[in-house]
């Protein structure tokens, strides 16, 4: 019990400051460039190092001790996080530079993403991890839907330097938890194979595993664009402040709450693969409804019910990976799918910053509402193997 109290402190407070992280540097990337396209292009270069390390990441975890592989790469994100205060004058002068420590805070993340659920089970025991992989990411979406009512908060007082010093402060916290935490020695794996055909095969062989990655990619679709691009929509067409702003968008919070607590309470549901499908569904129209009225009350309550269906689905989502993966390769395919979870918004992000710059804000992050919307009605209607799940 003591393992697990330490491991959840630790968990708590490295994704807490990771989600800090997240929305300050791209509201710190619109204070340093007007354009629209560069905090899109910095968000991107926070995950390019996803898909050029996600096999070597998973190798990393499957092959030595998940408890130092996670506390090393934690010290990367600490790190980046400091530079950014270190380096605050400078970036002043040279904004771009910040495309290179964003680069370098995302090789941290490759491993510290995954690393955390494949420890879990390593701390939880394989009979308990659905409930913990549920309970771990109903944590982690309540304190990422946290962190921009905490940035709003604090930016009224701070500025952006002492914030990123307060959140790697947050990383090397977690950091030092992580090293004392008690972790049983895990057994060798062998015979594993090292190259990624063999992954891929072994993710195609089942369709549940290669359906659930595809759903999560799509579902993942609507998550960049409410990072990268409704932060600037609240304050420019809302008209809102910085804590009005994070007000607004920590409405997502309590739906995140509540939909995760819902996924604890129905976890034992026969149906999960088709209710996963039809959350994808709902949650593009709730996607599209947050920016569709211009008023500042629908868009809270759009990102709540966002939230709700947005938990479900991202509890439930690694929880059937973890129940269907083999424990030689639960690391690879947990860091396929980050690489998925991270990546997609990343590039999403990116891509309605883009059009945010050629049509408009709305009309930017609509069209790729539409678009995902588009792809989630192809996946209920053709993954009949989900929907029997």
């Amino acid at each position: 019990m003591f393992q697990l109290v330490l491991y959840y402190i630790a968990f708590a407070l490295g994704t807490f400051s990771g989600s800090c992280f997240l929305y300050t540097i791209v509201i710190y990337s619109q204070s340093l460039v007007e354009r629209e396209g560069f905090s899109g292009i910095v968000f991107l270069f926070l995950y390019i190092p996803f898909p050029i390390l996600f096999m070597f990441t998973g190798l990393l975890l499957d092959r030595f001790s998940r408890k130092l592989v996670l506390a090393s790469f934690q010290g990367i994100v600490f790190l980046a996080s400091f530079l950014i205060f270190f380096l605050s004058h400078e970036l002043l002068q040279e904004p771009y530079l910040l495309l290179g420590l964003a680069f370098f805070h995302g090789i941290g993340m490759t491993v510290v993403l995954p690393g955390r659920m494949a420890l879990l089970r390593d701390v939880s025991g394989t009979h308990k991890i659905v409930f913990h992989t549920i309970f771990a990411n109903l944590l982690l979406i309540v304190l990422f839907g946290l962190s921009p009512l905490m940035i709003g908060a604090l930016k009224e007082i701070l500025s952006f330097e002492m914030i990123f010093l307060a959140i790697a402060i947050g990383h090397f916290l977690s950091l030092s938890i992580i090293l004392f935490l008690p972790v049983e020695r895990q057994a060798k794996l062998e015979n594993q194979s090292q190259k990624l055909s063999a992954v891929l095969s072994y993710v195609k062989s089942d369709p549940i595993l290669w359906q659930v990655l595809v759903v999560t990619i799509i579902s993942m679709m609507y998550l960049g664009p409410l990072q990268v691009v409704l932060p600037k929509y609240i304050r420019e067409v809302l008209g809102l402040g910085e804590l009005g702003r994070g007000t607004v968008l920590f409405a997502m919070g309590p739906g995140l709450l509540l939909g995760g607590l819902l996924t604890i309470f129905f976890h034992h549901w026969r149906h999960q693969g088709r209710f996963l499908l039809f959350l994808l569904f709902v949650s593009g129209l709730a996607f599209l409804t947050i920016i569709s009225f211009h008023q500042a009350s629908v868009t809270s309550g759009a990102l709540f019910f966002f939230g709700i269906f947005g938990g479900m689905s991202s509890s439930l989502l690694p929880s059937i990976l973890q129940k269907k993966s083999a424990e030689d390769m639960r690391g690879r395919l947990l860091s396929i799918y980050m690489v998925c979870f991270q990546f997609t918004p990343a590039l999403s992000g990116f891509l309605s910053a883009y059009f945010a710059d050629l049509w408009g804000l709305v009309l930017g992050m609509q069209i790729l509402g539409l678009l995902a919307l588009f792809f989630s009605l192809v996946s209920l209607v053709s993954f009949r193997e989900l929907r029997k799940f």
